[in-house]
């Protein structure tokens, strides 16, 4: 079963195994510190940050990481997708 939901403090540790993966497949890994502010940053309901879970019999196996700002184009705002990511072995499921 697929559930789509915001992530929650209770989330971490699978969303940091999501993360690794994520900055792993660009090559790059980040000091400690820019993940955790980044964590941080994403539980704190006045950051504008937003971290949504892709969740499969209640495992996350994705996320997308995205943000809402004013727009010039519509009276209302925009959404930016800031990171997307799914885990390999959970690929090709429509995730």
């Amino acid at each position: 079963m697929l559930e789509v939901r915001d992530a929650t403090p209770s989330d971490e540790i699978d969303f940091l195994r999501l993360w690794q993966g994520f900055c792993g497949s660009y090559g790059m890994t980040l000091p400690p510190e820019v993940t955790a502010f980044t964590w941080a940053r994403l539980m704190d309901p006045a950051n504008a940050l937003t971290a949504r879970l892709a969740v499969v019999n209640g495992t996350p196996q994705g996320f997308a990481i995205h943000q809402h700002h004013p727009s010039t184009w519509v009276l209302g705002d925009d959404g930016y997708l800031e990171d997307l990511f799914v885990a390999p072995d959970a690929r090709g499921q429509g995730l």
